[in-house]
């Protein structure tokens, strides 16, 4: 288990804070009286997992983005505390979402559930409305 504390003298790499997730984080780190010394920005997760592969810094992500694939042959450890991450689906009130995007719903929220399982050791929690 990695403590947020226990970032502060690396390189961090960080998505730019218009990202949500990015906003989030710095938040975090701001609450719990973190100062991040080394900074790299990107507005790219797999920019940012390509960065963590050339040996530049450590990245903090969710464990949807592992989902990609992208992460094979990095270490991944959980971190405390944890950010929730929320994905949702956005439609039309008035006119009835169409029927790939229904299965395409359901195969994430499968796809996800099982990664979760897969990633249990990263403190994984799924659940789908």
């Amino acid at each position: 288990m990695i403590f947020a504390a226990d970032l502060e003298k690396y390189t961090m790499i960080l998505l730019d804070p218009i990202n949500t997730p990015g906003l989030h984080l710095r938040r975090q780190f701001e609450d719990a009286g973190i100062r991040v010394r080394h900074l790299l920005e990107t507005n790219l997760s797999f920019a940012a997992l390509e960065m963590v592969r050339a040996g530049l810094g450590i990245y903090i992500t969710d464990p949807v983005v592992l989902l990609s694939g992208l992460g094979e042959g990095l270490v991944v450890r959980p971190m405390t505390p944890s950010l929730p991450v929320t994905l949702v689906a956005i439609y039309a009130r008035h006119r009835p979402v169409p029927r790939p995007a229904v299965r395409f719903m359901a195969h994430l929220r499968l796809a996800i559930r099982q990664s979760c399982e897969t990633l249990r050791s990263i403190d994984c929690e799924a659940s789908a409305v």
